[in-house]
């Protein structure tokens, strides 16, 4: 990351960069293990990059095997965790747009 601009126009620049308020959400997709911290590490990102961070009923995390492409398809929960997840992103583009009721 590259240091904190001292100049005041850059300073604003940097803070509330091109990807402000933009609609984000991280999906990972695993073989064994460390898809918590990737997560973690990819929503932090995320976050101080002030984005607005959609979320799920549980970790958009989809375990696969040896043959990832095809088994995260079997991985139930995770299919249904994106699926929600992808249901909030809708959602929320549709908030923000204008074009959605109350519910």
């Amino acid at each position: 990351m590259p240091p904190i601009p001292t100049d005041k126009k850059k300073l604003e620049d940097w803070k509330y960069g091109p990807l402000r308020r933009k609609v984000a959400a991280a999906i990972v997709t695993t073989r064994r293990t460390g898809a918590n911290f990737v997560l973690a590490e990819l929503t932090l990102w995320f976050i101080i990059l002030n984005m607005i961070v959609v979320g799920s009923v549980y970790w958009p995390i989809a375990i696969g095997g040896a043959l990832a492409s095809r088994d995260i398809e079997k991985d139930e929960e995770g299919v249904h965790t994106i699926k929600v997840l992808a249901q909030n992103m809708a959602w929320l583009l549709k908030k923000i747009k204008g074009t959605e009721s109350s519910n």
